[in-house]
């Protein structure tokens, strides 16, 4: 039994029939009939045009036309033809036997799903949902497991001005045999909990649309039965949108509905084209967000913890309400720790975090006029160019990073700060980009850091370098990195980074740019100059170049080999494995470079 394959049509169901049923406003002129044989292999008999009625068969059913179009592999199947039946002051909406499968008949079976609408107030009818006990997973049509439910729950309201408001609760979810049985020993899925929420509604203010969906599921487990096993303790995820045209969500609720069960990846290129232009309206002047949160996974594999992490979040966020538009990712983790290897148990528990916004970005405009040209372009149009090259007049966008962390053990780096352009507009700047292969040259912005742990690394390293020079030689790069830092507390550095007006970066005064640059030199050439001869003086002049800091120079001229140069010297504590012994020009024994490389060592210690 697949039990993932299975399992997945009912989270796509169970968002679209319990969370998503929306009346929409009055219906826009369309000669077809209000409701007719609609998505995947079910079909709805009409209502009477203009009714109540019909208002809430078409909020249920266009659920499923969406979900439908949106999913290229999966039916939806009614053992009856779907109609609202009007009993006194209630309407009943009955879904029998729905099913969710794909072209084999393998999905889920939620068994007869009944809806009772109860008038409200102006409008409004408050509804309560029906459910079976158990859902069946089915392979080939034939039922092999049982999704047991425990105690749920689910009600909202609706109304004609897309007013849709539902609360689901599931008390716990089991998986069981298809008899109900106990699955073989050792074989479990199980959720303790789950919530499920949504709100949406018609602002009049600025007629736009605005919506709410929240889930909530906690204590989730799976286990093989091999001694693989995944727990999350909790799981949410919140999504919401504000400020959407309404007229435009109308339209393309209206376009997706008129795909009749067709799915948007099956569509030819201009249909799938004219559904993009259809949608584009609705970012502007939108708000979207989403938030999705984990506390506690585990993953074990056969009997053995592979993964452990306390917290993880995501957050995406989409911001046109501006005249131009920001766009934000965010992904960060806590209390990670890793049954591998390869990562020492001194860097454990892990914790990172990249918190980035694109702010500026000139999308409103472009959007508007890809619109407005969609009905007229032809292939080759020029006003398409001039369309993006109006948008070239815009200041380009700033990378703001909001957070950048990496954590471990005693190490924990974090950074802030912004990257933008000196150039006024994104013309000048693609001229730039295009003259251009350093995109360094043309960068400004300033960002600052703050490191705690180098001697902690440093340590590290030398424990480790015998067994895994890969990450000793990581962890010797970054100590160094300790020289060039101000001190702020105990084993702690400050960092101040920004790009000068020829755009090398500049780290706490000094032209890191020209260091990279030197690191990188052809070691060839390097070996040429060691036969010429090299001079104290070389060294401290290169060193004060780098560094900056007279007292630092002064100690590494005289701690420091004298037949080493100062690139020598950083080469040799960041790659002391890798390091060309054989380019200074003298000849030496393993003893002797085993020497060289620890009073290099040492002279960097008594210098910092």
């Amino acid at each position: 039994m697949n039990m993932t394959r299975s399992l997945y049509p009912a989270l796509c169901v169970s968002a679209s029939l319990l969370a998503l049923p929306a009346a929409g406003a009055e219906p826009v002129n369309d000669p077809s009939p209000a409701l007719s044989p609609g998505a995947g292999e079910f079909t709805v008999i009409p209502a009477q045009p203009g009714s109540d009625e019909e208002m809430l068969l078409k909020g249920l059913t266009s659920s499923l036309m969406l979900l439908d179009a949106m999913e290229k592999d999966l039916r939806i199947k009614v053992a009856a033809p779907v109609e609202a039946v009007r009993l006194g002051d209630v309407v009943e909406v009955v879904f029998k036997d729905l099913r969710m499968i794909d072209d084999e008949a393998s999905g889920i079976s939620f068994g007869d799903l009944t809806y009772r609408f109860t008038p409200d107030s102006d409008g409004a009818y408050s509804y309560g949902i029906q459910m079976a006990d158990a859902w069946s997973l089915l392979e080939a049509g034939q039922p092999v497991a049982k999704v047991v439910l425990g105690r749920h729950e689910c009600k909202g309201r609706m109304a004609r001005e897309l007013l849709s408001d539902v609360e689901c609760s599931l008390g716990g979810i089991a998986l069981r045999g298809s008899g109900g049985e106990p699955l073989p020993q050792g074989v479990a899925f199980s959720i303790d909990g789950a919530r499920l929420g949504l709100t949406q509604q018609r602002e009049p203010r600025g007629d736009v649309l605005k919506g709410n969906f929240q889930v909530a599921v906690a204590g989730t487990k799976l286990d093989s039965g091999d001694g693989s096993r995944v727990e999350i303790r909790t799981f949410t995820m919140e999504s919401s949108i504000d400020g959407a045209p309404f007229a435009a969500w109308e339209r393309f609720s209206h376009r997706l509905e008129g795909l009749k069960g067709k799915a948007i990846e099956s569509l030819p290129d201009d249909e799938a084209a004219a559904l993009s232009m259809e949608a584009l309206p609705l970012l502007n002047g939108a708000v979207i967000k989403s938030n999705l949160r984990i506390g506690g996974l585990m993953v074990a594999k056969a009997g053995t913890p592979l993964l452990n992490l306390d917290q993880a979040s995501l957050l995406t966020l989409y911001d046109a309400s501006r005249n131009l538009t920001d766009i934000r990712y965010g992904i960060a983790m806590e209390g990670l720790s890793l049954g591998l290897a390869e990562v020492p148990l001194e860097l454990q528990p892990m914790a990172a975090s990249l918190d980035l916004t694109l702010s500026g970005l000139p999308l409103k405009g472009l959007f508007e006029g890809l619109v407005a040209l969609a009905p007229l372009r032809s292939e080759g149009d020029p006003r398409l160019d001039q369309l993006f090259m109006d948008q070239m007049v815009n200041k380009p966008p700033v990378l703001v990073i909001n957070e950048v962390r990496v954590g471990g053990g005693g190490f924990d780096l974090r950074m802030n700060g912004n990257l933008e352009t000196r150039f006024a507009t994104l013309a000048e700047l693609a001229m730039a980009m295009e003259a251009e292969t350093d995109p360094a040259k043309y960068l400004s912005g300033s960002m600052h850091a703050k490191i705690k742990g180098m001697d902690f690394l440093a340590a590290l390293a030398t424990r480790h370098a015998g067994d895994n020079p890969d990450v000793a030689e990581i962890l010797l790069a970054a100590s160094v990195v300790k020289g060039f830092g101000k001190p702020a507390g105990e084993d702690t550095f400050d960092y101040d980074l920004y790009f000068d007006p020829q755009g090398n970066l500049i780290l706490n005064e000094t032209n890191f740019g020209k260091l990279i640059e030197t690191l990188a030199a052809d070691s060839t050439a390097e070996g040429q100059g060691k036969q010429t001869g090299t001079s104290q003086g070389d060294f401290m002049g290169d060193c004060m170049g780098f560094v900056g800091n007279e007292g630092i120079c002064k100690c590494l001229q005289t701690q420091v080999p004298q037949f080493l140069t100062f690139k020598d010297y950083v080469q040799l504590v960041i790659n002391p494995e890798g390091f060309p012994f054989e380019a200074l020009g003298v000849e030496t024994t393993p003893e002797q470079r085993q020497f060289i490389a620890e009073q290099a060592m040492r002279a960097r210690d008594a210098c910092q």
